[in-house]
C-alpha cells in the first residue's frame, strides 16, 4: 500500500491530473445544469432500474466526492480550507443558479447538503490515505 501511496503522490500535480480536473469540472457543470428536456429521451434506461428513494442524493455525494479527490489531485488545493471550501461554495452556486436559470432544474438545499457530504468524505479519504502515518512528511 505505501508503494501505491507514493506512486500516486508522485504524479500528484502532473499535466494529465490536472487535464482530468479540468475535464471533469466541465462535465459536472454541464451535467448539474443542463435542461432537463435534453437529459430525458422519452424512453426508459439502464439507470431507470436502479431507483430507490433519494437516489439523486446519492448521485450528488459521488458527483462531489470525484470532484473533490479530482481538486485535490490536480495539486490546486493549496490548503485543507480549500479542499473543504471550494467544493461547498461550488455545490452551493450549482444549486443557486439551477433555481435561477429556470431550465427545468429547481434548487434543492438537500442536494447541496449531499454535495457537502461527498466533499466531506473526499476529503476524510484524502487524509486516511494520503496523509497517513507513513506519509507526514508529504506536505498538503
Amino acid at each position: 500500500m505505501q508503494k501505491v501511496t507514493k506512486a500516486l503522490l508522485d504524479k500528484k500535480s502532473s499535466f494529465l491530473a490536472k487535464s482530468i480536473f479540468v475535464a471533469y469540472s466541465l462535465f459536472l457543470g454541464i451535467a448539474t445544469l443542463i435542461p432537463t428536456s435534453v437529459l430525458s429521451s422519452g424512453k426508459k434506461s439502464w439507470l431507470s432500474n436502479i431507483n430507490f428513494e433519494n437516489g439523486d442524493k446519492v448521485v450528488h455525494a459521488a458527483l462531489f466526492f470525484i470532484f473533490s479527490f479530482c481538486f485535490y489531485y490536480s495539486g490546486w488545493a493549496k490548503s485543507k480550507i480549500s479542499l473543504l471550501l471550494i467544493p461547498f461554495i461550488l455545490g452551493i452556486l450549482i444549486e443557486c443558479l439551477q433555481g435561477l436559470l429556470g431550465w427545468g432544474r429547481t434548487f434543492d438545499v438537500w442536494d447541496i447538503l449531499a454535495n457537502c457530504i461527498g466533499s466531506l468524505l473526499a476529503f476524510w479519504a484524502i487524509q486516511f490515505i494520503f496523509q497517513s502515518k507513513h506519509n507526514r512528511s508529504t506536505k498538503f
